[in-house]
Order: C-alpha cells, then structure tokens, then sequence
C-alpha cells in the first residue's frame, strides 16, 4: 500500500531542526513509524545532492506532467545511480548540493521528486504532492 505524501509550503519549516535524518525518515514513513509532517521536515531541511545537468537547473527524467528529479541523500547514492545507469563519466558524475526546501521553490512544475533512485529505500514524492508557497511582497517605494 502507497502512502500518500503531501509536504508543507516552503517557508513553513520548523524552527527546530529535524531530529530525523531523510534516510530514516523515509525508511520510517514507509513502514509507518514516521508521520508525514516528519518527514516533510526531514526533506526540507536535509542537504541534498543532483547530478548536475548541461545548463543550470535540475536534471529530469521524463515529461512535463509524468516526469521527476532525481535527488539524493548522499553522493554515494548519487555515483550508485549514475554507476546503475550508465550516466557516470571517466571523472566520476557532476553534482551540486542544496536543501530540500531548495529543490521544492526552484524545481520545474509538473515534476516530480524521486529520492535515491538506485537504493532500498527509494521514495517517489508525485507533483500534485508538492506544494509550493508563492511569497509576495509588498514594496513601498517613495520618490
């Protein structure tokens, strides 16, 4: 049985810091042991690593609609994916790092997360599961 995800909007993050790495969070939530609020915290405030695309941005696999990101919990996660894959170069695979609550604001709409696509504890977070604050803010501006 799939649990169903739906995180908080950026900017909602606890103040505290989540005592639950993402690892155990998602590995919690999938037998149950770990609420969903948990683990929306666990992602927003972990660091997370991408394989690093061409062009800036996030690299994706799939459609607009059907597709996801790949992001993971660590970079031996990241080289087991892009080893499985074939996507590792003689140099290893380019990467960068930054927060979940990062990938969440700047992802494409229409994607989806996939954490640690290569691993047993693999968890797929479907789009219409991610929702995103939009932050408006009023400026005065006095001439």
């Amino acid at each position: 049985m799939e649990n169903e995800v739906s995180f908080v909007p950026v900017g909602t993050r606890a103040a505290e810091p989540c005592a639950v790495s993402l690892p155990d969070a998602l590995a919690g939530f999938a037998d149950g042991t770990v609420a969903v609020d948990v683990l929306s915290d666990a992602f927003q405030q972990a660091t997370v690593y991408c394989q690093k695309p061409e062009h800036p941005g996030f690299m994706a696999v799939g459609p607009p609609g059907a597709g996801v990101i790949p992001v993971f919990t660590s970079l031996e996660q990241l080289e087991r994916y892009a080893v499985t894959y074939g996507l590792a170069h003689h140099g290893g695979v380019d990467w960068f790092s930054t927060t979940g609550a990062d990938v969440l604001d700047l992802m494409p709409d229409g994607y989806g997360i996939v954490v640690d696509p290569a691993s047993e504890h693999s968890a797929t977070l479907p789009a219409h599961a991610l929702h995103r604050a939009t932050v408006i803010q009023r400026v005065e501006v006095r001439e």
